[in-house]
């Protein structure tokens, strides 16, 4: 039999995470992430009263996503059961933050349908997520430009060695800025198929190859987000944005994931420029890159791009996107709900 309830529809954008600050550590500091959430591509997740649990993620594996609901289930107390879907998601590590955006769908879907309100800190907590980048947390919550500080490094501090976030314990970073990306910029990203950054222990030994990072470096890449593209982005100042993002990729931690990504990620950063794009930067680990341009030049831009790489055969993903200015979307939506998903 069919009936009208309600489920919470949330629906995430994904975050460009344009450096970590300091993987040096000699202050007492390590990571601070600069991070921008984005329109498109987005996750959108729904989640609905069900007498047990289920989650729906068409061909992916949704059995981490069933281990975070059961532990979210178990600690609200309040739900015996939800039907969890994700409607929509994009390409995994990409570089733009899939699975922590996934998991903090899952749990604010399972909180509001709960009414359990939880804090930023408490989502990243439980989300695992938070412990070396604040960038999609801060996404999430917020949208926007954020600058987060990091964390305290040394014996006995929330880190005491070189981690990404999946692998590090989630003590939430410090919110140090938030700023509105102007409107009329739009950010160009091209991320090259069959590709995928550094995950699992790959990753983990990434990180452990390359830090720490000279101090001199640290320094340089903090001037840059500091004195250059955060103040250019709130002066809407794109020439500063954009020499300040091409002088990031040569420095500090940034420099070092530039060198490990495949050879067709280093050719399309040569088209876009052959496109007139500066200002290239490099999302997380990779493979995806991004330019900032004006929203009346982005049509022309994106034209021009995808004939270059057709022309040169690279096969990619290229689009233009507005910021998300206010984060994830997070709505009670009614459905009619199918007795053969609910039995």
């Amino acid at each position: 039999m069919n009936i009208t309830t309600a489920s919470v529809l949330v629906t995430t954008p994904a975050r460009i995470a344009a450096c970590l600050l300091d993987m040096n550590g000699a202050l007492g500091r390590v990571d601070g992430t600069l991070g921008i959430a984005l329109d498109f591509p987005s996750v959108q997740v729904r989640v609905s009263p069900a007498p047990g649990l289920e989650v729906v993620w068409p061909n992916n594996d949704a059995g981490p996503l069933s281990i975070l609901a059961r532990r979210c289930l178990t600690s609200f107390g309040t739900l015996h059961g939800a039907l969890i879907e994700v409607e929509d998601s994009y390409e995994p590590h990409s570089g733009l933050g899939l699975t922590t955006q996934l998991r903090l769908a899952v749990i604010a879907g399972l909180s509001k349908l709960a009414n359990y309100p939880m804090t930023i800190r408490e989502t990243g907590q439980a989300a695992g997520r938070g412990g070396t980048s604040g960038a999609g947390l801060f996404a999430f919550h917020l949208g926007g430009v954020t600058l987060d500080g990091g964390h305290t490094f040394g014996p006995f501090k929330e880190k005491q060695e070189f981690i990404p976030s999946r692998t590090a314990h989630p003590h939430t970073p410090p919110l140090l800025a938030r700023h509105q990306f102007p409107d009329a910029w739009r950010i160009v990203c091209v991320t090259v198929e069959n590709l995928a950054g550094k995950s699992g222990e790959d990753e983990v030994g990434f990180f452990a190859r390359s830090c720490p990072v000279p101090a001199s470096e640290a320094a340089a890449t903090c001037r840059l987000v500091l004195m250059s593209i955060l103040p250019g982005i709130v002066a809407q100042d794109l020439p500063a944005v954009s020499v300040g993002i091409d002088d990031l990729q040569q420095t500090g931690f940034k420099s070092r994931v530039w060198q490990m990504q495949d050879k067709l990620v280093l050719q399309a950063r040569i088209i876009m420029r052959r496109a007139g794009l500066t200002g290239i930067g490099l999302s997380s680990l990779g493979p995806t890159i991004y330019s900032v341009v004006d929203a009346d030049e982005a049509d022309s831009v994106l034209e021009n791009l995808r004939s270059l790489m057709a022309e040169k055969g690279i096969r990619a993903k290229v689009w233009a996107t507005a910021v998300s200015q206010t984060g994830a979307s997070i709505r009670t939506d009614p459905v009619s709900e199918r007795g053969s998903q609910q039995a």
